[in-house]
């Protein structure tokens, strides 16, 4: 085996961290973030666990899990404006994300490439 292979598991090869596969990040072209903390007040208790199977179940539909990563966060420090969704590379933050806002976001920011004016949190940049 080539030792960037090995360096580098696939989704069928990588032990399971948290009752979910450890996956290479390199291939993808999006990276989405969903905060899941679950505390009184924080993001986990306004849904974000249901909004990280919801954008996974997305994602698998239109069948986009080879380009777009939909991972868990912890506490993005921003309870107020949960649920928290961020997408990399462009370091785009959304605030309270919303089940329904899901196939918004999947369609114009992650395949149209604009994000969802309605939903971003300009109280946060990543510059």
């Amino acid at each position: 085996m080539d030792p960037k292979e090995s360096d580098n598991p696939t989704a069928s090869d990588a032990p399971s961290c948290h009752g979910e596969t450890q996956i290479r990040t390199g291939a993808f072209r999006k990276h989405v973030l969903v905060c899941t903390f679950d505390r009184p007040g924080h993001c986990g208790t306004f849904g974000g666990l249901e909004l990280l199977e919801r954008f996974r179940e997305e994602v698998d539909r239109k069948q986009l899990a080879k380009e777009i990563l939909v991972t868990r966060a912890g506490c993005t420090g921003h309870h107020a404006w949960g649920p928290t969704v961020i997408v990399y590379p462009e370091g785009i933050w959304y605030a309270k994300v919303q089940l329904e806002d899901v196939p918004a976001i999947i369609q114009e920011h992650l395949i149209d490439g604009r994000p969802v004016e309605r939903l971003v949190n300009r109280r946060i940049e990543v510059r």
